[in-house]
């Protein structure tokens, strides 16, 4: 029996059916790298600038003006991609302004994009119990004395407090007293109910006795406050008697 003849016409139509095929699918997935890139660095839709990490940034480096350009450097991307909270650059001077003088209390990787009120930067010198980073920020003959609140906090790492104290059974005096102790009190961590206070031993004493006898709340200061002075309260006992004077009860 013969073969069948084939016919080479067909056979080199197929193979350049094939080839266009494949041409065709090269190109379409080409065209998705590029989408994908473009959603990331901004060649799709409205973009913003952001910073991120340089490199890899361990934990206990303290942030200063003239390595914070070769920490963070910006990056446009789009904004869809940016976090809400993302730190938007604006200039230089402004992200030293910013952040200088922080330290990096959980590690940055190799572009990560930093934010504002960022968890992994703090401004008290680094994360509850590094003493050495306490001596970093000019605070030695300090301790950390952590106080217990019944309530979660609103306070964060870096807020100056003043601690306000209600004292009943006084040494002769009636009723109870309200006044000012402790001021410009430097909140160096939060944990859970938990806050640590850098205090001098002294008033790590005095603190200590006004929780076991009083009753102590605390108020915060503006960021930047300079008007804080330390020694005898300037504010007036708030007792019956005042609040009579002064309301007109």
């Amino acid at each position: 029996m013969a073969l069948a003849n084939r016919n080479p016409r067909q056979s080199a139509g197929g193979g350049r059916a094939l080839l266009l095929l494949g041409i065709l699918l090269a190109l379409a997935a080409g065209a998705l790298v590029i989408f994908v890139v473009s959603q990331y660095t901004g060649g799709g839709g409205q973009t913003v600038t952001v910073v991120v990490a340089a490199h890899d940034i361990d934990a206990s480096v303290v942030l200063s003006a003239s390595t914070i350009s070769s920490d963070f450097i910006p990056k446009s991307v789009n904004a869809s991609f940016a976090p809400s909270n993302a730190y938007i650059y604006t200039s230089q001077t402004a992200l030293a302004q910013q952040f200088q003088g922080m330290t990096v209390v959980q590690k940055f990787y190799s572009g990560d994009i930093l934010r504002m009120n960022d968890p992994r930067l703090s401004s008290s010198g680094g994360p509850a119990g590094s003493l050495t980073n306490l001596n970093q920020k000019g605070l030695n003959g300090k301790v950390l004395v952590m106080v217990q609140l019944n309530q979660a906090p609103t306070l964060v790492a870096g807020d100056m407090i003043d601690i306000l104290v209600t004292e009943c059974n006084l040494p002769n005096r009636s009723g109870c007293e309200t006044q000012t102790t402790l001021r410009g009190v430097l909140v160096y961590d939060v944990s859970g109910n938990s806050v640590y206070l850098a205090l001098k031993e002294q008033d790590a004493l005095d603190l200590k006795y006004l929780i076991e006898t009083g009753n102590v709340t605390v108020a915060i200061r503006p960021t930047g406050d300079t008007s804080v002075t330390t020694g005898t309260p300037t504010t007036h006992p708030v007792n019956g008697q005042y609040i009579v004077n002064n309301f007109g009860f």
